[in-house]
């Protein structure tokens, strides 16, 4: 099977290249958040596309025969892993939106260390918790930030 040409990659490297650009022309401070995600994206970009053309320049990866895959065996590793990631990140969101973000950090990162990352419960308790005592010191304390409370909870108001 033939690696198809980066043409995303290399959308997304020219937005990300105009966005920089057009950046540099606002004032400093209204410029620094444009450059905060620009500049690592073009890196990313130009990552991705060396890594494509190195697996390119390696050969052409062999599509699986029918004979090589076993019918009841599921999805692929690769589609397991990207669902197991996409629940993760819907849940996260909805977690955010439903319960507020105080509560969905703990309870998401514990689930995530348990469950993935296969973290005993001390360990997965105590980052969890612990994450959550620098976010709220970072965004509340330090930065004065106010972040979704839930609408649950807003609700129970």
């Amino acid at each position: 099977m033939k690696r198809p040409w980066p043409i995303m990659t290399l959308v997304m490297l020219a937005i990300f290249v105009v966005m920089t650009g057009v950046a540099m022309t606002y004032p400093q401070g209204a410029r620094f958040q444009p450059l905060v995600i620009g500049l690592p994206a073009i890196a990313l970009c130009l990552l991705q596309l060396v890594l494509d053309l190195r697996a390119k320049s390696a050969g052409d990866v062999a599509a699986p025969t029918p004979a090589t895959l076993q019918p009841d065996s599921g999805p692929p590793p690769a589609l397991h892993r990207e669902l197991i990631v996409w629940s993760f990140l819907l849940g996260f969101v909805a977690a955010i939106l439903l319960l507020g973000f105080w509560i969905a950090i703990p309870c998401f990162l514990v689930a995530f260390l348990r469950l993935e990352a296969k973290a005993g419960w001390p360990l997965a308790l105590g980052l969890g918790l612990s994450a959550t005592a620098v976010l709220y010191g970072l965004f509340v304390l330090v930065l004065r930030v106010s972040l979704h409370e839930g609408w649950l909870l807003q609700a129970l108001r």
